[in-house]
């Protein structure tokens, strides 16, 4: 988790954005894992 924040400390830097734009995409991320898609709605042909 340290190594993902300091990323996302880079892209805010990189990016001159503000820390709520980065803040976006780990929560995001975090939602797909919590609230997967349904199996016909997934992409993912890895079963």
């Amino acid at each position: 988790m340290e190594g993902i924040a300091q990323q996302c400390a880079a892209y805010i830097n990189e990016l001159q954005c503000p820390p709520e734009f980065i803040a976006v995409m780990p929560r995001d991320v975090a939602d797909a894992f919590e609230n997967p898609a349904p199996e016909d709605e997934s992409s993912c042909d890895c079963s």
